[in-house]
């Protein structure tokens, strides 16, 4: 499994302690988007604790070096929103390549309230709002989980159908977000 931004959140540790082999591709500061701290010494140090063997990789996935093909699952939480536009066009593609055939791409995608569609502003000081369609279509990832008509981009994506579904619908804390969660396969041929 390989996490895109796991920083030093508990995701990937969970998932080493339960067996799987984990690894958090993370530039970190690096990162040209807003990145979080990602110390290699505290990094270990979670790892020693939580008794999991997670690798650490401090690049983006498209610098990362994984072979082709080598990756059952890629998991990626709420961190595509952070990454600017130009490097999502990347990740996406870099996604598929990596993925085994059969095997899925687990994403959340907050989508900011204050932003566009729902406002005149186009960032904020957490991101962008991305265009989840043009991710998927760009990734050539078949979409099994998600709701299209919720997922910006999307020909039957309606802002006011989300905005009239917010009771409903889970709203982060810390800032006006949504958080969209999608599953993505890539189709053996």
């Amino acid at each position: 499994m390989v996490d895109v931004g796991g920083s030093l959140a508990g995701l990937q540790f969970a998932m080493a302690a339960a067996g799987a082999h984990v690894t958090n591709v993370d530039p970190g500061l690096a990162a040209t988007g807003r990145g979080w701290a990602v110390e290699k010494q505290r990094h270990a140090q979670l790892c020693r604790a939580f008794g999991a063997g997670v690798t650490l990789i401090s690049e983006t996935l498209q610098d990362a070096g994984l072979p082709t093909e080598s990756v059952d699952t890629v998991v990626c939480v709420s961190t595509i929103e952070h990454i600017p536009a130009t490097e999502v066009d990347l990740l996406a593609p870099e996604i598929y390549r990596v993925l085994k055939p059969g095997g899925r791409a687990v994403l959340t995608v907050d989508l900011f309230l204050d932003l566009a569609p729902f406002s005149d502003l186009t960032q904020n000081q957490w991101g962008t709002n991305i265009d989840v369609w043009s991710f998927i279509i760009k990734s050539r990832l078949q979409l099994i989980v998600g709701e299209p008509s919720l997922l910006l981009g999307s020909p039957s994506f309606d802002p006011k159908k989300v905005l009239g579904l917010l009771p409903e619908l889970f709203i982060g804390t810390g800032y006006p977000a949504l958080a969209q969660c999608i599953v993505l396969e890539k189709v053996r041929q």
